[in-house]
């Protein structure tokens, strides 16, 4: 019955120990690696199958890639937005693209690596555009005079057209521009108000499609890019934290497998300092609590291993001490044991030469130090009838001598 009511505990804990195993396996697979590592970590392992051992250092090691491979996605969009605003476009878009072939990248850096291809396509378009179209600096006050600049007058060996075929046909490259313009195709737009420009010079509507082009240019890269650039730069900085955070809570999970609690909490101080000096550069403010929630995750994972490593610690003591005491007791036993089987060779040995009394000294001896030793009480017992049956015969030998001594004398 008692065996019963231990093993149920064991069963308990085996089955808890399975259930948490498949619950961290279901956060890595839902691409929550870190709530992933966290439940994993804290898995009984001695209460696993060898299988259920088996899978679960794979997925801690799979989910150690997978933290790794979400370092590098955010390393690799926060160089790739630099290389954007440095305007170096290759090199922008093959790192945006690398995010995208990562399958580990969450789905926020897939997010910013899509937004990211789509700006690089858009200031592309737009550095196509700038060769004919300059935006205005602040020094320009009048930037319709320098309309005509990026255009070129018609070919000497331009064929000869009537004035009004001309015009019609301004009208309709005009027409097709402002089409493209309502579109947001400012490329194509520019192309077609420029060729209207070439068959009919200085025409108006061409002109004034030009104009709006620029408005669109000097819109896009004016006072609205100071604050995207703005917002680029907070992007940035927000993502040099976390990458900052993401080394920090590496380095203290990593001092917390080795059991180095002191330098596991150090690191997680680090981390806690990282995410409260980046708070301004949080947008929105969301993200920086679910940071600052991830630190607090982080710490109670920290005191939580801390606490089970000391209990660890002290069950590994109080198995020493039991391991000791019980080797301790058994080499007693030992002792006594080869003590008794001494003694009990010198009792059989007074016994054979009929020394009843030294035998019997010996096995009371021996019943002190091991009162249920049978043997020795059975030959004790035995010993002392026959040692008073040969001590009473005696006695009545004596008895009878002495009276064939007096009947002598009185003969």
């Amino acid at each position: 019955m008692l065996s019963l009511c231990l093993a149920v505990p064991t069963w308990a804990a085996a089955d808890e120990a399975s259930q948490m195993l498949q619950k961290g396996i279901a956060l890595f697979d839902e691409g929550k690696y870190m709530a992933a590592q966290e439940v994993l970590l804290n898995v009984d392992r001695d209460a696993l199958t060898e299988e259920e051992r088996a899978l679960r250092d794979e997925y801690v090691d799979r989910v150690s890639v997978a933290l790794n491979m979400v370092d590098k996605a955010n390393r690799e969009v926060e160089e790739a937005q630099a290389a954007l605003m440095a305007e170096n476009f290759a090199e922008a878009e093959a790192l945006f693209e690398s995010v995208l072939e990562n399958e580990y990248a969450l789905a926020t850096i897939r997010q910013t690596a899509e937004e990211g291809l789509r700006d690089v396509a858009a200031r592309k378009n737009r550095a196509q555009i700038e060769p004919d179209v300059t935006p205005p600096t602040a020094e320009e006050d009048a930037p319709t005079e320098r309309v005509s600049e990026p255009l070129s007058p018609p070919p000497a060996s331009a064929p000869t057209v009537s004035g009004d075929d001309r015009t019609a046909e301004a009208r309709v490259l005009t027409q097709r521009g402002y089409l493209a313009l309502d579109r947001g195709h400012l490329e194509g737009a520019l192309e077609l108000f420029n060729r209207a420009l070439i068959v009919v010079p200085g025409y108006p509507e061409a002109v004034s499609g030009i104009e709006r082009v620029r408005a669109h240019v000097k819109v896009e890269s004016g006072s609205v890019s100071m604050v995207e650039k703005i917002k680029r730069t907070n992007r940035i900085r927000w993502q040099r934290v976390v990458a900052s955070y993401r080394d920090a809570e590496a380095e203290s999970r990593a001092h917390v497998i080795g059991n180095r609690f002191d330098l596991a909490k150090q690191a997680l101080l680090r981390a806690r300092q990282i995410v409260e000096s980046g708070r301004e550069f949080a947008e929105p403010l969301s993200r920086y609590e679910s940071l600052r929630a991830e630190v607090d995750s982080l710490a109670r994972f920290v005191e939580d291993e801390e606490r089970r490593d000391n209990q660890e610690q002290v069950r590994k003591t109080r198995n020493e001490i039991a391991v000791k005491n019980t080797a301790r007791l058994a080499e007693q036993r030992r002792n006594k044991l080869r003590r008794v089987d001494a003694l009990m060779e010198q009792a059989a040995d007074h016994r054979k030469n009929r020394d009843y009394a030294a035998s019997i000294d010996i096995l009371e001896q021996v019943v002190v130090i091991d009162p249920r030793n049978d043997q020795a009480r059975w030959m004790l017992d035995h010993l002392n009838e026959t040692w008073a049956y040969l001590r009473q015969r005696e006695a009545l030998s004596d008895k009878r001598r002495e009276t064939q001594d007096v009947l002598a004398n009185i003969e």
